[in-house]
């Protein structure tokens, strides 16, 4: 199964965070003896590049996944604009009568039972 590119940054930058973490452990207990002159510089800017890279990672994720929402936002509103238009027109439409006429109010006129109404 293959990974989004969402999933595969997100991994990135939890791997990342971790060795910046495992090395800042290290580099402050077992490794701090050993750590002296240019090796002890060389590690803190290893540990500071991973970390900036963890943080690039995260502002890469950031930004992705706010295009994502817009993007989605903004099919959302094009459906919503388009049901919209759908059922402005459906009642603009003439509705198609059914070939009955209302019956007129006249009293002379005969009810469905088959007698006359008298007038009056």
């Amino acid at each position: 199964m293959a990974l989004s590119s969402e999933t595969r940054r997100r991994i990135l930058g939890l791997v990342l965070l971790g060795f910046a973490g495992l090395m800042l452990v290290l580099g402050l207990t077992v490794l701090a003896p050993r750590l002296r002159g240019v090796t002890f510089l060389t590690y803190w800017l290893g540990c500071l590049g991973l970390t900036g890279l963890a943080a690039l990672t995260a502002l890469l994720d950031l930004w992705a996944t706010g295009r994502r929402v817009r993007q989605a936002q903004q099919e959302l509103l094009s459906r919503a604009i388009d049901d919209f238009s759908h059922v402005r027109q459906d009642r603009e439409r003439p509705r198609p009568t059914s070939g009955l006429s209302k019956p007129a109010a006249d009293a002379s006129i005969a009810p469905v039972s088959g007698r006359k109404t008298q007038s009056p």
